[in-house]
């Protein structure tokens, strides 16, 4: 029996099931497709400034530790979770003032950043990335830009001073050392070590290039005369070039090595520091003869004339000092007192004041020229170089060679308590157990410097007995390590190995090393003393009981530090220049393996609790950890910016790592974790009343018919997803989130699916769809 419709039914529900079928596998694909993007939106905490960067606090593998505090060194402040500063300018060292804004403009070479420094506030108000190691800045005022010679990179970045943004870049092809400005003819003379470049500020084209061999400290132009004065540094005199033609006059003979150089526009004398005598040269503009020398500080670098009080201000670099001039009697009348390394300064006609950078006390003085009394200083940086632990009192000292000062932190609080002054750039330190005192030795100058527990300088050695007086202590961390078995101190004095009595500090012997020596370590097991090769890739072993190298260790690699193990008698030493850890094995002395870590380990130290090695790397600014068991880096744990040194201490338990060009210690939590909890709160919107939802955070899962969904967790980094709702689509449905001393929450939003318009699109697709696939099997079926 024909039945037509039975045929027609099976026809309509066979495409009805084709389209369904279709339909869901183009909004299933959709769907599934929408709720596994893991990277549509990753949430961090803002702690409400722009002068902090957050970072991850734990690493993928959380057994190595993380970053639990953050020790700011600019403001003494401890702030939770891992934490960059990121506006602070390292090493200022000049400045300009730009009269129509009010700013002051400071150069700082190590961060290649120009702060805009606003005058009436006394703060940052911005900072300006230039080249590499922006030096010399001069102000234009017939254009208003300001100019700023990048030493490394051959080039003079232009900034307009309405915007205080970076312009462009006018390329010199010679490393520049100063700069001037010639408002009379439009003109900027930039001088390098051979010659001076002459720029037209109109279309920053170079006019002419003068060829003089020179070597320049100081450059000034000369209103009167229009002629350009450059103070000589390598030839002791002072080079004269015409202004208005551009062409070389002749030089003023000073008989002493100049640095900076200063005018009085007023008679048109030249006052030109000499930075080795601790002199001022007065010179005559208009005979261009040397007329006496005037006595000031110790290390002269800048020169400033003040209109208001018509004298001269000399920042002397070494005695960080200021002297004031008498520009009538041309006499020193007064000294004043300031940060370390006065360099460059500058005078803010509309106040009056004196600006100073202090080029390794990072931070601008601002002095009243009417009193000569300090009345502000500017913060603009902090730099940590190397740190030792004293275990009888658990404090942690911390030293900066550039500032000639030592921070001390008690490790049960992490708090700054004192701030000693060491003198002339100390550059290492070690803790020697036989009397409880802090060594410290110098770099330019041949010293130990010895603090007790007190936090007192109590002695301060000099080291005259060098076989050559020229020789002075390397800069590299590292550099004194006690032998508890024989009470002496063995140092670097390069290129040798300069042994001390452990008691009263006195010289006992050198020991010639072949190369350069990068660190001395001691190791119990044998007691001997081992001296890393900076350069040679050899360590050198020396008997402590005969002062007498009596093996050498080829590794292959330079090395910087090292440390020992006394779990496994093994030595560690890293490696800059091949970014690896060296593992030694201390009884038979040889090469066990080559360990890849971060970019330009440096500072190195051994964790007991673990028995993990972690090493400072200061070209990625991370602490890669090495497991001793199984000699192999396990993971990596991000810091501040530039970790040089890492020191563990015994009180705590804890990790801290100097971080140089952030100003910062980071104190990494290796041990068992123990921190207090906080809640991270998910809400939603869009939901029908009722309608069930939920939220999978670091692997726990939760729902609920509420709005709102909450975790309880500690600090660290986890990833969540927003669980699917039948026709909606959650916005965002999965990130990480950053928790760092705070409660946070996350909302997402749910779009009804089948409101939206890629639904529709998805529904035409899948009606076509299903048609063609219900016509394909139709004809197969024939």
């Amino acid at each position: 029996m024909n039945r037509p419709w039975i045929s027609k039914r099976k026809f309509f529900l066979k495409f009805i099931s084709m389209l369904v079928v279709s339909t869901f596998l183009f909004t299933g694909v959709s769907v599934i497709a929408g709720n596994n993007n893991t990277n549509d939106n990753q949430h961090s905490l803002n702690m409400g400034t722009d002068a902090l960067n957050i970072q991850n606090l734990k690493d993928n593998n959380s057994d190595i530790g993380f970053v639990k505090d953050t020790l700011v060194l600019t403001n003494d402040s401890l702030i939770g979770g891992n934490f960059n500063s990121t506006k602070n300018g390292n090493g200022p060292l000049c400045e300009t003032f730009d009269p129509l804004n009010g700013y002051i403009y400071v150069t700082s070479c190590c961060s290649n950043l120009v702060s805009a420094i606003n005058v009436s506030t006394g703060k940052v108000a911005k900072v300006i990335a230039v080249g590499n190691r922006p030096t010399g800045i001069a102000y234009d005022p017939e254009n208003g830009l300001i100019y700023v010679i990048d030493s490394n990179s051959c080039n003079m970045s232009v900034i307009n001073g309405t915007t205080s943004k970076l312009e462009g870049n006018i390329t010199l092809d010679v490393r520049p050392n100063a700069i001037t400005v010639d408002p009379s003819n439009g003109h900027i003379y930039v001088a390098s070590s051979s010659n001076i470049i002459d720029i037209n500020a109109t279309d920053s084209r170079i006019v002419e290039t003068i060829n003089l061999n020179s070597d320049p400290g100081g450059i000034i132009f000369d209103p009167l005369n229009c002629y350009v004065y450059i103070s000589n540094y390598a030839r002791s005199d002072v080079l004269v070039i015409n202004g208005k033609t551009g062409k070389y006059i002749g030089k003023i003979i000073t008989c002493i090595e100049s640095s900076g150089i200063g005018l009085n526009p007023l008679d048109g004398y030249l006052y030109v520091a000499n930075s080795h005598t601790g002199t001022v040269t007065l010179i005559n503009g208009t005979t261009d003869r040397v007329v006496t020398y005037i006595h000031v500080g110790s290390g002269p670098r800048g020169v400033i004339f003040d209109p208001f009080t018509k004298s001269i201000y000399v920042t002397n670099f070494d005695s960080y000092s200021v002297s004031v001039i008498n520009s009538t009697t041309n006499s020193v009348t007064k000294s004043i007192a300031i940060g370390s390394q006065p360099y460059g300064e500058v005078i803010d006609p509309l106040n009056g004041f004196l600006y100073i950078t202090n080029k390794y006390s990072c931070n601008v003085t601002v002095i009243n020229p009417e009193n000569c009394k300090l009345i502000q200083s500017i913060k603009v940086a902090s730099l940590a170089f190397c740190e030792v632990y004293d275990p009888s009192n658990g404090y942690i000292y911390t030293l900066s060679y550039l500032s000639n000062s030592i921070t001390v932190i008690n490790s049960l609080n992490n708090t700054v308590i004192k701030n000693i002054k060491v003198p002339e750039n100390p550059c290492a330190e070690s803790f020697n157990p036989a009397d409880g005192y802090i060594w410290i030795t110098g770099y330019f100058h041949k010293y130990i410097t010895m603090v007790n527990g007190a936090c007192n300088v109590v002695k301060c050695n000099r080291l005259d007995q060098s076989p050559n007086p020229n020789r002075m202590p390397l800069f590299s961390p590292g550099k004194t390590v006690f032998d508890p078995a024989s009470g002496n101190v063995y140092g670097i004095f390069h290129p040798c190995i300069m042994v001390l009595n452990g008691i009263s500090g006195k010289f006992l012997n050198f020991i010639q090393m072949p190369l350069s020596p990068s660190y001395v370590l001691y190791d119990s097991s044998n007691e001997n003393i081992y001296v890393g090769g900076l350069y040679s890739g050899k360590i050198s072993i020396i008997n402590g009981k005969t002062d007498e190298i009596i093996n050498n260790i080829n590794t292959g690699v330079p090395s910087n530090q090292a440390v020992y193990d006394p779990d496994n008698g093994n030595i560690y030493e890293t490696s800059s220049r091949t970014n690896e850890v060296v593992v030694i094995n201390g009884t038979t002395n040889n090469v066990i393996s080559n360990l890849t870590v971060g970019d330009n380990p440096t500072g190195i130290a051994f964790d007991p609790l673990n028995g993990y090695i972690y090493v400072a790397n200061s070209g990625s600014d991370s602490i890669s950890a090495i497991n001793t068991r199984t000699e192999r880096a396990i993971g990596n744990i991000k810091v501040g910016k530039v970790p040089n040194d890492i020191l563990y201490a015994r009180s705590d338990g804890d990790l801290y790592v100097t971080n140089c060009k952030s100003g910062t210690i980071s104190i990494i939590s290796t041990g068992a974790v123990v921190s207090k909890d906080y809640r991270i709160t998910f809400t939603i919107s869009h939901l029908p009343p009722g309608q069930s939802w939920g939220v999978t955070f670091n692997g726990e899962n939760q729902s609920s018919e509420k709005n709102c969904i909450s975790f309880i967790t500690s600090n660290g980094s986890y990833s969540y997803k927003i669980g699917t709702v039948l026709g909606y689509v959650a916005v965002p449905s999965s990130g990480s989130v950053i928790i760092m001393g705070k409660d946070i929450s996350i909302h997402t939003k749910y779009e009804s699916f089948l409101g939206s318009s890629e639904f529709l699109v998805i529904l035409i697709v899948a009606v076509v769809g299903g048609l063609l696939l219900f016509i394909f099997v139709r004809k197969r079926n024939r």
